[in-house]
Parts: C-alpha cells; sequence; structure tokens
C-alpha cells in the first residue's frame, strides 16, 4: 500500500529553486514556498517509541533538512522500507532520504563510539554518511564511558532504579549542567583532552568508588577518543549557524525529536522519565535558532499505549489484552530489546500531550495491530467522585485514579481497498474530538509506503 495524499498536495518533479549546490535539488509538492510552512517539529506524544521513525522517513521527502534536536544513543527510530528494518540510534531518520541534509544538534549527547558505528551500518547497506549529508554540532557533549557505568551502578542500587537504557544519557546532561561536559571539538586536541579528563575524572571516580565501581584512568580512553574525534572531524560544524542561515533562506526544516511528551524531564512522569526536554518548543532553543512564524507541530501517537521501564501507567493492560498487543505489535525496545509494557489508548493524557505541544496534527499509528481484535479506549479518570478528561502525568502516580476504559467497534483491517474503515474512521474522530486536533496521518503496516496521509502536514 502506496502513501496516499490529498489532492491539494500530490507530489510533483520540480527542483527546488533556492540557490543550494546540487545535491539538495528534489522533489517538491506542486506549492510555491510562500504558500508552505516551512518548519516542522515531529515529536512523541506518548512515552516513546510511537513511530516517529517511520513518519519523519515518510515526511523527509519534502524535506530540505531534518534535525536530531536532543535525547542520545537511548533514542531507536525503527523504519522498515521494502522489508528491511533500520533502526536509528542519534543519525536523524531523514538519512534514508538521498537529498536530505541531516543535523545532529547541540542538546544531543552524542556516543562518538556507537555514532561511528552507526554511520558504518548505515553505509554498508548502500546509505551513503558523507560531510554534505551529515552535519554534526561541534560543541554536542559527549558521551564518556564513565557515564555508562555511572548509569550501569546506580540501576543496580537498592532503592534507586529508573528503568534507564543504561547508555549514560543522564550521566551526560548531569556533566552539561554542572559544565563538567566533554564537548567533540575536545576530543581533536589530545593534550586538551587528557587535561581535562584528569579533572573531570578525580571528581567521577570517588563517586564510582562509592558505588561498587571500577576506577577509570585518562590514559585508559584519551587515545581512543581523540582517534573518534578524529574521524568525526570532517561532520564537524556550527549547527546553530547553519540552521538559522536555512530558515532565513526558506529551506524546508523538519525537527525531529526523541523519546515522547511523557518523559519529557520538566512535564513528563518525574522522577521516571528522561534526561532531556522532549516537547516540541524546546527544539529552538535547544538548537540556537529562533521560533520561525506559523511553524508547524505532529504529534505522533500509536493506536494503543506502551511504555519501556517503571514508573506510571494506569491504563496498562496486565492480562492476556496487553500481551497480545506486545506480541502482534512486536512490542519490543529497539535499543534494549526489553518488552513494552501495553495498555490502550489514553485520551487523557494525549489531550494534555496535544495541548503541551501545541500539536497542529496527529501521525496515529499501528492501527494495524489492533485489527480483528477488541478496540478499547481510556476515555477518562476516575479521583474520588471526579472524572477527569486530562491529566497531569505528576498526577498518574495517584492511588485513588483509576482509568474508565471503554469499548468501541473495531476493524477487520485498517483500509477496505483504498478507503479507511469506517469503524477506524470513528476510532479517529473520537480521537479528534478528545484531544482537540486533527488526524493527518493513519499507518496502516509497518513498511515506509503503509500509510493514509489525509492532509499536508506542512501547511
Amino acid at each position: 500500500m502506496h502513501a496516499r495524499i490529498s489532492k491539494e498536495g500530490r507530489t510533483c518533479n520540480r527542483k527546488t529553486g533556492s540557490g543550494l549546490p546540487s545535491q539538495w535539488g528534489h522533489s517538491r509538492r506542486c506549492l510555491g514556498r510562500n504558500e508552505v510552512g516551512n518548519c516542522l517539529v515531529v515529536v512523541g506524544l506518548q512515552w516513546g517509541d510511537e513511530g516517529k521513525g517511520k513518519v519523519v522517513d515518510l515526511l523527509s521527502k519534502d524535506a530540505d533538512i531534518v534535525v536530531r534536536y536532543q535525547g542520545g544513543a537511548n533514542a531507536g527510530h525503527t523504519v522498515v522500507s521494502r522489508g528491511q528494518k533500520v533502526i536509528l540510534h542519534l543519525v536523524p531518520s531523514g538519512i534514508l532520504s538521498p537529498n536530505v541534509k541531516c543535523v545532529i544538534g547541540q542538546a544531543v549527547v552524542v556516543d562518538p563510539e556507537a555514532l561511528l558505528e552507526e554511520m558504518k551500518v548505515l553505509s554498508n547497506i548502500g546509505v551513503d554518511v558523507v560531510p554534505e549529508r551529515l552535519l554534526v554540532s561541534h560543541v554536542a557533549t559527549c558521551v564518556m564511558p564513565y557515564h555508562k557505568m555511572l548509569d550501569a551502578l546506580r540501576e543496580k542500587k537498592a532503592g534507586a532504579r529508573i528503568g534507564t537504557t543504561c547508555r549514560g544519557i543522564g550521566p551526560a546532561y548531569e556533566d552539561l549542567f554542572s559544565r563538567k561536559a566533554v564537548r567533540l571539538h575536545d576530543l581533536l586536541d589530545k593534550d586538551r583532552l587528557k587535561e581535562r579528563l584528569s579533572y573531570i575524572l578525580e571528581e567521577k571516580n570517588a563517586l564510582i568508588a562509592f558505588l561498587g565501581g571500577e576506577q577509570i584512568r585518562p590514559d585508559d580512553i584519551v587515545d581512543r577518543f581523540h582517534s573518534f574525534g578524529m574521524s568525526l572531524k570532517p561532520f564537524l560544524g556550527d549547527a546553530s549557524l547553519f540552521l538559522r542561515n536555512a530558515l532565513d533562506s526558506s529551506k524546508r526544516v523538519l525537527f525531529e525529536s526523541a523519546q515522547g511528551t511523557l518523559l519529557d524531564v520538566l512535564h513528563g512522569t518525574y522522577p521516571y522519565v528522561t534526561s532531556s526536554l522532549c516537547n516540541a518548543q524546546a527544539c529552538f532553543a535547544l538548537c540556537g535558532v529562533p521560533p520561525p512564524k506559523d511553524y508547524k507541530v505532529l504529534g505522533i501517537t500509536k493506536a494503543y499505549t506502551t511504555r519501556v521501564g517503571l514508573g506510571p501507567f494506569p491504563a496498562e493492560d496486565h492480562g492476556e489484552y496487553g500481551e497480545t498487543i506486545r506480541k502482534r505489535g512486536n512490542e519490543y525496545g529497539s535499543t534494549t530489546g526489553r518488552p513494552r509494557r501495553c495498555g490502550v489508548l489514553d485520551l487523557p493524557l494525549l489531550r494534555f500531550a496535544v495541548s503541551l505541544n501545541g500539536a497542529t496534527s496527529i501521525a496515529l499509528m499501528k492501527t494495524d495491530v489492533l485489527s480483528s481484535m477488541p478496540v478499547r479506549l481510556c476515555t477518562a479518570y476516575r479521583f474520588g467522585n471526579e472524572t477527569l478528561t486530562c491529566v497531569h502525568p505528576s498526577f498518574l502516580s495517584q492511588p485513588e485514579l483509576s482509568p474508565i476504559i471503554e469499548e468501541v467497534d473495531g476493524w477487520s483491517a485498517p483500509l477496505i481497498g483504498q478507503e479507511l474503515h469506517p469503524s477506524l474512521l470513528s476510532f479517529i474522530r473520537t480521537i479528534e474530538a478528545q484531544s482537540h486536533s486533527r488526524v493527518a496521518i493513519v499507518s496502516t503496516g509497518p513498511d515506509r509506503e503503509d500509510a493514509v496521509i489525509l492532509f499536508d502536514v506542512w501547511t
């Protein structure tokens, strides 16, 4: 099933007239630049794993630039193209579109070893990862071995578990905000790197010893990370300046978030959250660009809800229904392989996430997973004598809070011929009424072409 688009937004083969290098010229919708938006933020509306990678890959054909703006290798964006599954942890999902420039912003914490390995994997499947196609902020924070060690040691400590991926993301952000980070450009000067690590490791080793880990010496890692830096040197540059110039020149820029709104360190189910800002508006401050006029926000949600790791999840199904979703949806973490906790679509939380992000449209993912099985929704929460149709994530741990679950008409398959199943359309209308936003994209299967586009999310 190929992606379809409304009549007003059919694709055409018209090159950009922007004066960009030739590798930027590619097909564009038949609309002038002054008629369409040039900035789109794609953000997860749940606890991550919503399908952002597939959506960004699908929309990248209409973008000039795709930007990862936060998180690190704890993300796992999965794209299936022609039966081949590609999992991206750091490189933006737009890399699979040959005419797109990809950018890793300065608020991403970059594991240089993991990034180089990911670039190698992409090259091995025929995807060109060259400096003309990938720009990495020279001031992005490095994830170092002591970050991963501290992450793992803390997870083992009784009473301190969060359920992290143990990829060192939280400790790396700690160093960024305590002004003790090693940044990518620091890797290029071996002497400077050794001096900086000697200072940093004095404190880190004391903490590692307290948690029962083995000490790390600067000499153990200096040569290796200097080598990583030299390998990445051709890709490093001022990402903020590049993006400001691109937006000023009306290039189409797609900002890709990692994780999801309910994992946002400020707005999520704290302390069971990630260590970065996952909401849409944060992308501009994190990337060092002013918010463009009339930018759009596309929020991504599954037709049900999943969560990895610890933390409150009132609409979780602990029985056969949840297990069926996990098996049919292959709900296992792209980064860790851990089984995801599964439950029904939570409309009060969806309404909160749509409102927080100012989502102008929604992509509804994995509708095929619910084919020929009961379709259930959490329509509200009961708290004492009150019925709540919108809740803040911090409220979810209240023991008196109970979800109100309703069953609605299901569908045998998302599509009947080329049209959405009437029961799925009814499901969509319920989501739109509760969230106060519009569903623009409906994913009907795992492949990148398995999607119905109801209207253009850029405009």
